[in-house]
């Protein structure tokens, strides 16, 4: 396989990935090693060239792990979202004051209620013989 990288013609299998000493590599250094424009087209050619990167790694384990630390870290983001919906809710509602007007008509009623309730104790002890 051929690849020009910065200028130069390499050729090179799957296999040669990783083989070469550092210091082959680095023989060439550039006042400026990664050029923008040559970094961008060295990418551009690797993406356009048939390699499979993933063959190249070797195979992990790690993947089976953290998608079950995945699914805890969704499951709790997800309660934290449904947390935050309600806190929100709870606030709205506190700033229309719609709790101090629910609350005052839920004491009207107990003191209603309670009123009738002596009525009724006072009615009671009066027809007792």
């Amino acid at each position: 396989m051929n690849l020009t990288l910065c200028g130069k013609v390499n050729r090179f299998s799957s296999a040669d990935i990783g083989s070469q000493p550092i210091t082959a590599m680095t023989s060439n250094v550039k006042p400026h090693p990664l050029p923008f424009n040559e970094t961008l087209r060295d990418l551009a050619l690797l993406r356009a060239s048939d390699i499979d990167f993933s063959s190249i790694l070797p195979p992990s384990n790690a993947s089976e792990e953290t998608s079950d630390a995945d699914k805890d870290v969704d499951a709790t983001l997800q309660r934290s979202y449904e947390f935050v919906k309600e806190a929100r809710a709870a606030l709205k509602i506190l700033n229309r004051g719609d709790v101090d007007t629910q609350g005052a008509r839920v004491e009207d009623v107990r003191s209603r209620l309670e009123d009738m309730l002596q009525g009724l104790d006072s009615a009671r002890s009066q027809h007792k013989p």
